[in-house]
């Protein structure tokens, strides 16, 4: 029966780290966007001439940019710290019930 339940903790182990992956993936390419736009915006600015309204306002958008990306990096970790956790928790779970579920000699 033990022998049962482990590829089903191993899955979810897999699935746990499979979503890990795919929000580190969609963090560093919201950083990469984040850091082209930027860019962009920065040197049209510079290529106009820049007042100092533009340059005060691309500033703004900048810090929204870091903030929302910092939220957002901090939203995935406590994510995947919230899947890992509950993925041993299950572990425990499963292997107290198998253990107890055991005919006693």
């Amino acid at each position: 029966m033990a022998s049962m339940l482990k590829p089903d903790l191993a899955s979810n182990g897999a699935a746990g780290a499979a979503a890990a992956a795919a929000a580190a993936v969609v963090v560093v390419v919201v950083v990469v966007v984040v850091v082209v736009v930027v860019a962009v915006q920065s040197s049209s600015s510079n290529r106009k001439g820049g007042n100092t309204n533009s340059n005060s306002s691309s500033l703004v958008v900048v810090v929204v940019v870091v903030v929302v990306v910092v939220v957002a990096v901090v939203v995935v970790v406590v994510v995947v710290v919230v899947v890992v956790v509950v993925v041993v928790v299950l572990v425990v779970v499963v292997k107290a019930v198998v253990e107890l579920s055991r005919p006693t000699k």
